[in-house]
């Protein structure tokens, strides 16, 4: 048998995903989740409106996970460590909050784990990011973090913890489509 026609024998794409509580952007959270021939990966946004009306976004990716499989009904992928993340921030109208530096600000988090999981013949899947370490928020301003703990603070998809001095924190997303 041929690899291409062992593909064809199970699922094959993009699938995108989108929370059932929080929805889509611009206050959302959505995934995809690709299970490309031999490549397989998981990318991802969540968004919330922070201090001042600050637009803060979080977006995450893992191109070259751990573990991957797929048949022909389901599919999933994870990393163990290796997730990175990225961080934009839009401040709003008077807002004390200033951009990032190169308009975002990229994370390779100490510990980054994703995994994700697709049912295609019934249209549900299933992300978790879940992030530790002291360089999470280390490239925040005080005013940056304030806002982005204000986006997502009534959230139960998105949960963020930084300790006093802002040196180490935790980042969780949880996205379910169902």
């Amino acid at each position: 048998m041929s690899a291409g026609s062992a593909w064809a024998q199970r699922i094959d794409g993009d699938f995108a995903l989108i929370d059932d509580v929080a929805g889509p952007n611009p206050d959302g959270n959505q995934a995809t989740v690709e299970i490309d021939g031999r490549e397989f990966g998981v990318a991802g946004e969540v968004s919330g409106v922070g201090t001042s009306g600050d637009q803060c976004r979080i977006l995450y990716n893992t191109d070259e996970p751990t573990n991957a499989s797929a048949n022909d009904k389901n599919g999933k992928v994870s990393q163990g460590k290796f997730t990175t993340l990225t961080f934009v921030v839009v401040p709003g109208a008077g807002s004390a909050t200033t951009a990032f530096p190169d308009g975002a600000l990229n994370v390779a988090p100490e510990k980054c784990k994703a995994n994700a999981s697709v049912n295609a013949a019934l249209g549900k899947g299933k992300v978790n990011v879940n992030c530790t370490g002291e360089n999470i928020y280390s490239g925040f301003s005080a005013d940056q973090l304030n806002s982005y703990i204000a986006a997502f603070q009534d959230r139960k998809d998105v949960k963020i913890n930084v300790n006093q001095t802002g040196s180490k924190g935790t980042l969780k997303i949880t996205l379910n489509q169902k």
